[in-house]
C-alpha cells in the first residue's frame, strides 16, 4: 500500500482514474476553435488528410492567398481603349483643383493690401 493511497485516498489509484470522464477532450475542443481543429486533423488517417488537402478544404474558410487591392480604380475608369485612362482622370482631376488653388491665391492678393515701406526710414 501507497503512502499517497493512505493519505490523500483511494481517487489516486489508476483503476479509479480510468473510471473518470475524460472532460479535457471536451475542454480543449471548446476553448480555442485552432486547438479543436488540430486535435479533429490529428485523429484522422494520413490518407483522410491528404484527401481533405487535395480538396480544398471546402468546409474551412481558408485565407486567400492573393488578396484584391483595395485602391485599385474601379473598371469604368480603367478603360479598355486607354490604358492609362484612369491615370488621365487623376491628373486631369489634380489639375483643375490647382487652377482653382491658384485662382483663390489670387483673389486672396488682390483683397489683401500690400505693405509698402517708406523710403525716407533707413534700415536697420
Amino acid at each position: 500500500m501507497s503512502l499517497a493511497r493512505k493519505i490523500l485516498g483511494q481517487w489516486l489509484s489508476t483503476p479509479a482514474l480510468s473510471r473518470l470522464p475524460n472532460v479535457r477532450r471536451q475542454f480543449d475542443l471548446n476553448r480555442d476553435p485552432y486547438i479543436a481543429r488540430q486535435i479533429l486533423d490529428q485523429e484522422k488517417s494520413e490518407s483522410q488528410r491528404r484527401s481533405d488537402t487535395a480538396r480544398g478544404d471546402q468546409g474551412r474558410g481558408r485565407p486567400q492567398d492573393k488578396p484584391a487591392p483595395a485602391l485599385k480604380p474601379p473598371p469604368k475608369m480603367r478603360g479598355r481603349e486607354e490604358p492609362q485612362g484612369w491615370l488621365t482622370a487623376q491628373r486631369d482631376a489634380v489639375f483643375a483643383a490647382a487652377a482653382a488653388y491658384d485662382a483663390e491665391v489670387a483673389q486672396q492678393a488682390e483683397r489683401t493690401p500690400s505693405l509698402s515701406r517708406s523710403n525716407d526710414m533707413p534700415s536697420l
